[in-house]
């Protein structure tokens, strides 16, 4: 993963940003929700839907390779890069079956509580989630287009759920780039962005001192909420590198309703061992093709 050289950067971001640590306590003791530790509300209506699993499948970058300047030399390259062109192919494909592209409060009501009935519009589509780590700008540059061209041609709206490091907001690392508060905001108005936290400065939580969580989790998404003028975003996170304790989900609770990791599971409706904050992703490298990515949301059947 592409952090050896932005540790420094993610430094330098982190000391200039306005709000200081002490602050920050004063400022989420006000503003921040109350503790998500609680027990799931009692079951409205049961899914009426055709899969008893939803996968939630885990991008990060997406690169076009026709681009020149998107491949090597000009641009590194990485195992969890992904092609715009197979990601068409596997987003028509799920277009044409009628997904459910989920939202990250969709999926928390309607899925993990269960405490709001499906839409009867809804009642017999499959669900599936998309999600996006790190906030390459490539989010935008492509992912945002093609996602926008798809809804003109088939009418029908996709949702992705992008995963963000505030920190990281703007910053160019030599070859890489990473999204803007301003281009967040344009697929966020558009309909198609569902901005969610991926923690401050892409650091292991589970390998800080406990003294920073708040810092990395509370800060992340008050930057968030400011950047885009909204309240209800960065109600949730991922985790980054999907690393997380004890410790760490306790803090994470403090201000985030949910939170994922990459485990390569389906998530379970039924299951009522889910734990909101070890929600499970399947992760998605670019040696996939779409139709493996296909074959295997298939088994969610």
């Amino acid at each position: 993963m592409p952090r050896f050289v932005l540790l420094n950067i993610a430094c330098l971001a982190v000391f200039t940003l306005s709000i200081d640590f002490f602050t920050l306590n004063s400022v989420l003791a006000i503003q921040s929700e109350p503790s998500f530790q609680m027990k799931k509300t009692k079951i409205i209506q049961k899914p009426g839907l055709p899969l008893s699993q939803i996968p939630i499948l885990g991008f990060h970058d997406i690169i076009d390779k026709n681009n020149p300047l998107q491949n090597p030399p000009f641009r590194r390259s990485f195992e969890i890069d992904y092609d715009k062109d197979k990601l068409a192919e596997f987003l028509t494909y799920l277009i044409k079956k009628d997904y459910w592209f989920l939202t990250a409060d969709e999926f928390f009501h309607y899925f993990y509580l269960q405490d709001l009935s499906i839409p009867i519009e809804k009642n017999n589509r499959k669900p599936i989630m998309l999600t996006f780590d790190d906030g390459y700008e490539g989010l935008y540059s492509n992912l945002l287009p093609l996602i926008q061209s798809l809804n003109d041609k088939y009418n029908k709206q996709i949702k992705v759920i992008l995963f963000i490091n505030p920190a990281l907001m703007g910053i160019e690392d030599g070859d890489l780039k990473y999204i803007d508060c301003d281009q967040l905001k344009e697929g966020l108005e558009k309909g198609f962005f569902d901005i969610q936290s991926h923690a401050l400065t892409h650091r292991d939580l589970a390998k800080i001192k406990v003294a920073e969580l708040p810092f990395e989790l509370g800060k992340s998404q008050l930057i968030l909420r400011q950047c885009l003028k909204n309240k209800k975003v960065a109600s949730q996170m991922a985790y980054p590198y999907g690393s997380q304790n004890e410790k760490v989900n306790e803090y994470a609770a403090l201000y985030y309703a949910a939170a994922y990791l990459y485990n390569n599971h389906f998530f379970e409706i039924s299951n009522k061992k889910n734990n909101r904050y070890l929600i499970p992703r399947l992760i998605t490298e670019r040696d996939k093709t779409a139709k493996d990515l296909i074959n295997i949301i298939e088994k969610a059947e």
